[in-house]
């Protein structure tokens, strides 16, 4: 049996070696396996979002647009309505009928006269 006797500095350069070489291999797969940076995720996620407000925003305002065009049609259509109507005349023989009128407000203005004028005649 033979022992060896190693010396302090030997048994230093070994665990030296050794640990060197661990080194490299970690740093190895460290620069392998790099992990995207977590902020590119948050701006990616911050950028969907933006998309998404955007778009809706977009729908939002077309929505928007087509109650408004509808809106100034119907105005445009009650307008014309009011001027196809003949203007009611004066002096009636009846009673006054709804038809005949653009607004129901001058539709009471005449029924209103109209009955104030049966009251007049019939206390003469």
């Amino acid at each position: 049996m033979s022992i060896e006797i190693l010396s302090p500095e030997s048994e230093t350069e070994e665990l030296t070696h050794i640990d060197s070489d661990q080194e490299q291999t970690t740093k190895d797969q460290e620069s392998k396996v790099e992990e995207p940076p977590k902020v590119d995720k948050t701006q990616q996620k911050i950028q969907r979002r933006f998309d998404r407000m955007t778009k809706a925003l977009a729908e939002k305002e077309s929505s928007l647009k087509a109650l408004q065009d509808e809106l100034e049609s119907y105005r445009k259509g009650s307008q014309s309505v009011k001027e196809d109507k003949p203007s009611p005349k004066v002096e009636q023989s009846g009673k006054p009928n709804p038809d005949d009128f653009a607004t129901y407000n001058e539709y009471i203005e005449s029924l209103t006269d109209w009955k104030l004028e049966q009251k007049l005649k019939s206390k003469i």
